[in-house]
Protein backbone atom coordinates (compact mmCIF):
# COMPACT_ATOMS: atom_id res chain seq x y z
CA UNK A 1 0.00 0.00 0.00
CA UNK A 2 2.68 2.29 1.19
CA UNK A 3 4.14 1.73 -2.52
CA UNK A 4 0.82 2.66 -4.06
CA UNK A 5 0.12 6.30 -1.93
CA UNK A 6 3.99 6.87 -2.92
CA UNK A 7 3.81 6.55 -6.45
CA UNK A 8 0.70 8.69 -6.71
CA UNK A 9 1.96 11.27 -4.69
CA UNK A 10 5.25 11.35 -6.63
CA UNK A 11 3.46 11.47 -9.66
CA UNK A 12 0.83 14.24 -9.04
CA UNK A 13 3.56 16.44 -7.82
CA UNK A 14 5.90 15.88 -10.47
CA UNK A 15 2.89 16.67 -13.27
CA UNK A 16 1.76 20.11 -10.85
CA UNK A 17 5.48 21.14 -11.50
CA UNK A 18 5.07 21.14 -15.48
CA UNK A 19 1.22 22.35 -15.17
CA UNK A 20 2.15 25.15 -12.83
CA UNK A 21 5.58 25.78 -11.73
CA UNK A 22 4.83 28.48 -9.73
CA UNK A 23 2.57 26.21 -7.70
CA UNK A 24 5.01 25.87 -5.02
CA UNK A 25 5.75 25.49 -0.85
CA UNK A 26 8.03 25.55 1.39
CA UNK A 27 8.25 23.22 4.30
CA UNK A 28 11.37 24.29 6.78
CA UNK A 29 13.55 26.07 3.85
CA UNK A 30 12.64 23.30 1.14
CA UNK A 31 10.83 24.47 -1.99
CA UNK A 32 8.42 22.26 -3.68
CA UNK A 33 5.45 21.36 -5.54
CA UNK A 34 1.89 22.36 -3.54
CA UNK A 35 0.84 19.06 -3.21
CA UNK A 36 1.18 17.87 0.15
CA UNK A 37 0.16 14.66 2.16
CA UNK A 38 -1.37 15.06 5.54
CA UNK A 39 0.54 12.45 7.17
CA UNK A 40 3.85 13.14 6.43
CA UNK A 41 3.52 17.14 7.33
CA UNK A 42 2.84 18.79 10.73
CA UNK A 43 -0.45 19.54 11.08
CA UNK A 44 0.01 23.40 11.44
CA UNK A 45 0.78 23.81 7.87
CA UNK A 46 -2.41 22.48 6.88
CA UNK A 47 -3.95 25.89 6.90
CA UNK A 48 -1.73 27.12 3.90
CA UNK A 49 -3.72 28.42 0.95
CA UNK A 50 -2.71 27.38 -2.31
CA UNK A 51 -1.57 23.97 -1.55
CA UNK A 52 -2.88 20.59 -2.54
CA UNK A 53 -3.31 18.10 0.57
CA UNK A 54 -3.65 14.87 0.22
CA UNK A 55 -5.55 12.30 2.47
CA UNK A 56 -6.10 8.49 2.50
CA UNK A 57 -9.13 6.75 3.54
CA UNK A 58 -10.48 3.47 3.84
CA UNK A 59 -8.82 1.19 2.08
CA UNK A 60 -10.05 -3.06 1.14
CA UNK A 61 -10.66 -5.09 -1.78
CA UNK A 62 -12.23 -3.06 -4.63
CA UNK A 63 -15.32 -5.28 -4.87
CA UNK A 64 -16.17 -9.28 -5.67
CA UNK A 65 -14.35 -10.65 -8.51
CA UNK A 66 -11.16 -8.33 -8.82
CA UNK A 67 -8.63 -11.09 -7.86
CA UNK A 68 -6.79 -8.99 -5.26
CA UNK A 69 -7.32 -5.46 -6.48
CA UNK A 70 -7.33 -2.96 -3.65
CA UNK A 71 -9.51 0.23 -3.63
CA UNK A 72 -8.07 3.30 -1.17
CA UNK A 73 -10.15 6.28 -0.39
CA UNK A 74 -8.31 9.46 -0.92
CA UNK A 75 -9.38 13.35 -0.58
CA UNK A 76 -7.63 16.17 -2.00
CA UNK A 77 -8.39 19.18 -0.48
CA UNK A 78 -7.10 22.71 -1.55
CA UNK A 79 -7.83 26.43 -0.57
CA UNK A 80 -7.48 30.12 -2.35
CA UNK A 81 -7.43 33.87 -0.37
CA UNK A 82 -7.25 34.93 -3.96
CA UNK A 83 -3.67 37.24 -4.76
CA UNK A 84 -2.34 40.33 -3.43
CA UNK A 85 -2.64 42.48 -6.19
CA UNK A 86 -6.02 41.77 -6.06
CA UNK A 87 -6.88 41.85 -2.27
CA UNK A 88 -8.31 38.60 -2.34
CA UNK A 89 -11.42 39.64 -4.60
CA UNK A 90 -10.27 36.97 -7.47
CA UNK A 91 -10.49 33.49 -4.55
CA UNK A 92 -12.92 31.81 -6.92
CA UNK A 93 -10.89 32.91 -9.96
CA UNK A 94 -8.07 30.94 -7.58
CA UNK A 95 -10.02 28.37 -6.74
CA UNK A 96 -10.77 27.68 -10.09
CA UNK A 97 -7.58 27.78 -11.51
CA UNK A 98 -6.88 24.58 -8.89
CA UNK A 99 -9.64 22.96 -9.73
CA UNK A 100 -8.32 23.05 -13.60
CA UNK A 101 -4.43 21.86 -12.26
CA UNK A 102 -6.38 19.47 -10.19
CA UNK A 103 -7.91 17.75 -13.16
CA UNK A 104 -4.61 18.09 -15.17
CA UNK A 105 -2.61 16.52 -12.66
CA UNK A 106 -4.92 13.10 -12.56
CA UNK A 107 -4.65 12.87 -16.33
CA UNK A 108 -3.97 10.27 -17.35
CA UNK A 109 -4.74 7.95 -14.30
CA UNK A 110 -2.67 4.92 -14.77
CA UNK A 111 0.73 4.88 -13.94
CA UNK A 112 3.78 1.99 -13.50
CA UNK A 113 3.74 1.48 -9.64
CA UNK A 114 7.22 2.17 -7.96
CA UNK A 115 9.19 1.61 -4.92
CA UNK A 116 10.70 5.07 -3.90
CA UNK A 117 12.14 3.42 -0.82
CA UNK A 118 15.24 2.21 -2.51
CA UNK A 119 17.65 4.49 -4.20
CA UNK A 120 17.68 4.76 -7.22
CA UNK A 121 13.56 3.94 -7.38
CA UNK A 122 12.85 0.59 -8.70
CA UNK A 123 9.55 0.28 -10.83
CA UNK A 124 6.84 -2.59 -9.70
CA UNK A 125 5.57 -5.19 -11.92
CA UNK A 126 2.44 -3.44 -11.45
CA UNK A 127 0.75 0.14 -12.04
CA UNK A 128 -1.90 2.06 -10.13
CA UNK A 129 -5.15 3.78 -11.42
CA UNK A 130 -7.59 6.12 -10.29
CA UNK A 131 -10.87 7.10 -10.36
CA UNK A 132 -12.19 10.68 -11.71
CA UNK A 133 -12.43 13.27 -8.98
CA UNK A 134 -15.81 14.00 -7.08
CA UNK A 135 -15.57 18.10 -6.75
CA UNK A 136 -17.47 19.03 -3.53
CA UNK A 137 -18.90 22.54 -3.27
CA UNK A 138 -16.42 25.45 -2.21
CA UNK A 139 -16.82 26.29 1.57
CA UNK A 140 -16.31 30.18 2.79
CA UNK A 141 -13.80 29.94 5.86
CA UNK A 142 -13.67 33.35 6.89
CA UNK A 143 -11.52 35.12 3.52
CA UNK A 144 -10.77 31.70 2.34
CA UNK A 145 -12.28 29.65 -0.33
CA UNK A 146 -11.78 25.58 0.40
CA UNK A 147 -12.87 22.93 -2.13
CA UNK A 148 -11.90 18.85 -1.62
CA UNK A 149 -12.19 16.78 -3.92
CA UNK A 150 -12.63 12.97 -3.09
CA UNK A 151 -11.44 9.92 -5.55
CA UNK A 152 -10.35 6.36 -5.59
CA UNK A 153 -6.71 4.88 -5.78
CA UNK A 154 -6.84 1.20 -7.15
CA UNK A 155 -3.56 -0.90 -6.89
CA UNK A 156 -2.50 -4.44 -5.80
CA UNK A 157 -0.61 -4.64 -2.55
CA UNK A 158 2.74 -5.60 -2.73
CA UNK A 159 4.36 -8.57 -1.67
CA UNK A 160 4.38 -9.63 2.00
CA UNK A 161 2.14 -6.43 2.72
Amino acid sequence: MQMAKDTALVTWAERLRTVNPARKVSVDGVERPALLACENERPELRATAGVFWVSWGKVGAAGPGTQGLHAMACEITYASSGTEQMHGCDRGRELTRMDAELRALLHPATVAKVDYSQEPPVEAHTSITWSGPQFAEAEQDGAVLRRTAQLVLYFYPEEGA
